[in-house]
């Protein structure tokens, strides 16, 4: 064959080969966590195994006997048991003879900047007898939105409605990905300590229902009209009667948010199983809804793109202020 020829094919199967790597779902899924650079292959292969791991949980699970509720997934190995298309996390159910936990780990922007400002509601039915059925909500992280955007600036992550590059009214319509400019202007502020520090200054309170025997250490008057009205205004789901206690308190009832050095998501929910008025013996399973709550809230506070009538980048806005959900059915591990 002539060697022009052969130049001409190989120039045209780069091409494909390019064209094709740019469609790739592993390579769509870690261009979403803005860190390519940084990205290892324990990364690549989460993205890798998301379209194979079942849409919702098959399996009972035990706690492992070291677990630690600290925003990290070493007990797990790096593994989940189920990824949920509807609302693009990860998660896991497990259980121990007297608690129950929740996983979940994001690594879409999109998808973490929804987490951290409507929180995650984990609705756990099936508590009671077919006479009585009961269920218990737990509702967390409660961060206001001014509060997520400094977290979001500081974990390298764009930030709907304000972002430090141009051409953010076009990458947000869907118009354009991220180019490589973007990443480098992104990332040059990203600072994952400093993040992670301030998730831990935000992250102070737990929102519950249907737990009969949590005490609200909140205030009414502080919720309704006192000195911390306004920031309790800030809060998700904040008309919805739920109790509020401290992120530390006496009830056994454990969360947390955090990045990893790879600048992905992870939650994680521990709930004692007295507390939500069964025990290991009585109860065989539940059922659950995961919902990644809209963060505008019958017009909560800070949310100024809600009531805007021509929203620049209105897809992004359009998931940020709808819920998206999933059910399931979990067996305890005994």
């Amino acid at each position: 064959m002539d060697n022009r020829v052969k130049l001409t094919l190989l120039f045209i199967l780069g091409i494909d080969f390019f064209a094709f790597s740019q469609k790739s779902p592993v390579v769509n899924a870690i261009d979403t966590n803005l860190h390519i650079k940084n990205s290892s292959l324990s990364e690549v292969s989460i993205a890798a195994k998301g379209p194979r791991l079942p849409n919702k949980q098959k399996n009972s699970v035990r706690i492992p006997d070291d677990l630690r509720i600290d925003g990290e997934t070493t007990e797990w190995n790096g593994g989940f048991q189920a990824y949920n298309r509807t609302t693009e996390v990860y998660y896991t159910i497990a259980n121990s003879d007297d608690k129950l936990y929740l996983l979940i780990h994001a690594i879409k922007h999109a998808i973490i900047e929804k987490i951290m400002e409507g929180g995650v509601s984990f609705t756990i039915t099936g508590l009671g007898d077919k006479h009585n059925d009961r269920e218990a909500v737990a509702l967390f992280p409660l961060i206001s939105i001014e509060n997520c955007k400094n977290v979001l600036q500081y974990s390298g992550k764009p930030i709907s409605g304000e972002i430090g590059f141009s051409g953010a009214s076009q990458l947000f319509s869907g118009k354009r990905e991220l180019t490589k400019a973007d990443y480098d202007l992104i990332t040059k502020q990203t600072d994952l300590q400093k993040a992670n520090e301030l998730l831990s200054t935000y992250q102070r309170e737990i929102k519950v229902s249907g737990m009969p025997d949590v005490i609200d250490t909140i205030d009414k008057k502080d919720i309704t009209s006192g000195r911390k009205f306004s920031y309790y205004q800030s809060l998700p789901l904040r008309r919805h009667g739920f109790k509020i206690i401290g992120i530390s308190n006496n009830d056994g009832i454990n969360a947390t948010t955090q990045f990893n050095d790879k600048g992905t998501y992870t939650y994680e929910l521990l709930l004692p199983l007295d507390r939500l008025g069964v025990n290991i013996n009585s109860l065989k399973k539940i059922n659950y809804t995961i919902t990644l709550n809209a963060r505008g809230d019958d017009g909560r506070v800070g949310n100024i793109w809600m009531n805007a009538i021509y929203p620049p980048h209105q897809r992004m806005y359009l998931d940020l202020e709808t819920p998206t959900e999933f059910s399931g059915e979990y067996t305890l591990a005994k």
